[in-house]
This record gives C-alpha cells, sequence and structure tokens, in this order.
C-alpha cells in the first residue's frame, strides 16, 4: 500500500507548503500526518508545549516523504501569535508563499473551559485569544504571503468544550 500520492494524482501537494497548527497532538497532527501523504514538499507545526510530541509528528511526516518540516512552539494566547508563527515558518522553510493553513490551535488547557456561570472576563478574553483572534491573526498575516496561482486552502477548526 502507498502511502504517499504520485506528483501527478489528484489531490497530489507536490510542492506546496503547509502550515498545521495545534499539529503535534490529536485532530492536528492526524491533519498533518494526512497532509504528508498527498507529498507536500515543507510541513511547519505548531505545538504548545510537548517537544516530543511535535517531534515524533515531524518524524511520521518525513517518513512520508515531506522533504522539510519542522515544528515551532508557539502560545495561542500570545497577542503575536500570527506575525510570530509566520515569521519563523517563512525563516525556517526558506519560503516565501504558503500554499495552505490549517488553523487548529485551540486553548487546551480545560480548566478554562468555566461553566458559563462561573466564566470571567479574564477566563473569556483568553478562550476567545486562543480560539478566535490567533488564527485570524496568523491568516490575516498569511495573506500576502499566499500563492498567485492555482488554488490555496486555508482551513480552521475549533474544539468546542462546554459545560452549562
Amino acid at each position: 500500500m502507498s502511502t504517499q500520492s504520485p506528483p501527478n494524482t489528484p489531490w497530489s501537494l507536490a510542492g506546496k507548503t503547509a502550515i498545521v497548527t495545534g499539529g503535534s497532538r490529536g485532530i492536528g497532527q492526524a491533519i498533518a500526518i494526512q497532509l504528508a501523504r498527498k507529498g507536500p514538499t515543507k510541513l511547519a507545526i505548531t505545538y504548545a508545549a510537548n517537544t516530543e510530541a511535535a517531534e515524533a509528528t515531524l518524524q511520521v511526516c518525513r517518513g512520508l516523504g515531506v522533504e522539510e518540516a519542522v515544528a515551532i512552539q508557539a502560545d495561542a494566547l500570545d497577542s503575536k501569535f500570527g506575525p510570530k508563527v509566520l515569521f519563523q515558518v517563512l525563516e525556517r522553510l526558506g519560503t516565501k508563499v504558503v500554499d495552505i493553513l490549517v488553523n487548529n490551535a485551540a486553548l487546551a488547557d480545560g480548566s478554562k473551559a468555566l461553566p458559563i456561570k462561573d466564566t470571567t472576563v479574564d477566563n473569556f478574553l483568553q478562550i476567545m485569544q486562543a480560539n478566535v483572534f490567533a488564527p485570524i491573526s496568523l491568516t490575516t498575516a498569511l495573506l500576502r504571503h499566499l500563492p498567485a496561482y492555482g488554488g490555496r486552502i486555508i482551513l480552521s477548526t475549533v474544539r468546542v468544550e462546554g459545560r452549562f
């Protein structure tokens, strides 16, 4: 069984550069690995704290044929998340163009998902920063680095955990 699409098959990502935020575990890891099966040349994932999980994901992606794969530690609670991540991606992958962005990172600290009656303004703002503003920040920073040719893919996912 082939793990990678040949460059001339439909849905091949040969020659493309992709970013997956929150790519070290869970859905983000699965997305990064599935993208790797489609053959992008360059792949960057972000992770919050687990360096070992990020490196393990990159190993799998490299094994599937990704030529350059990097992990970038980034905090979605940082108001400069987007520009900081994009700068590192462009620098470390040596590119000026990003073809695919998957905004998957979210506030992973389950203790922040308080019942609505216990939610404070500070708590709400942290959740909004990580789950709304960080993806918007990265997407807007990326806009001028999208390819002028062909398709562009921007996907945003959000994990919602609620107790009302």
